[in-house]
């Protein structure tokens, strides 16, 4: 056994014993390990981050675009001097509605492949209880005829796919056609992109 002379003379080698062990097993390796990944995990979210916001800003610059564009036709006579004749009554359904199209038809008559956010195919208006319209928003139409053949997947605006309207509904032209509605001058609690708005309504267009 050991006495306490011995045991006291054995302590600073156990010391040192024990402080290499700890220092062989010690977890500042892995933690540094840790780190290394925590910052990649860091940087590869800034850099998604970056791209989200990169992408949003690129998207907002296409919604200004197609303001800039529109403004002049808030009053709808300007509307119609520029060649956009009214295309459909009031179109509406319970809780929701659209509104009131104004349509180009040189525009649907010569759609190419390039979506022109200054160019939009319809205006859309919503009837007021003066008997004025108040622009509330834009559509634009590619007809499926002129897109399918040179395309495999629908067009966009921007990061936004058009809906897919090839079986018309009550709310497209009556034919096949792909269609985006964008309500950049009213909101729209469905989304910017929604086809109808819950705001809008056709009841100061009834006699």
């Amino acid at each position: 056994m050991f006495t306490t002379t011995q045991a006291l003379r054995w302590l600073p080698t156990m010391a040192i014993i024990m402080t290499t062990a700890c220092s062989a097993d010690s977890p500042v390796q892995p933690m540094q390990r840790s780190s290394a990944v925590s910052a990649s995990s860091v940087r590869s979210g800034i850099d998604a981050a970056s791209a989200m916001s990169a992408g949003k800003e690129e998207q907002n610059q296409l919604l200004a675009t197609i303001r800039d564009a529109t403004a002049r036709y808030h009053e709808v006579d300007a509307a119609v001097a520029d060649g956009y004749i009214q295309g459909s009554p009031c179109e509406a359904m319970p809780g929701q509605g659209i509104g009131i199209h104004y349509r180009r038809a040189s525009l649907l008559e010569s759609r190419e492949a390039v979506i022109d956010p200054s160019h939009p195919d319809l205006l859309v208006y919503e009837p007021q209880g003066n008997g004025r319209r108040e622009l509330v928003a834009v559509a634009f139409v590619v007809p499926a005829a002129t897109w399918d053949p040179k395309h495999t997947s629908p067009p966009m605006l921007g990061d936004q796919v058009f809906e897919d309207k090839r079986v018309p509904d009550w709310s497209s032209p009556p034919f096949p056609t792909y269609e985006l509605h964008v309500w950049v001058w009213k909101h729209n609690p469905s989304g910017m992109y929604a086809t109808s708005n819950p705001l809008v309504s056709c009841a100061p267009a009834t006699p």
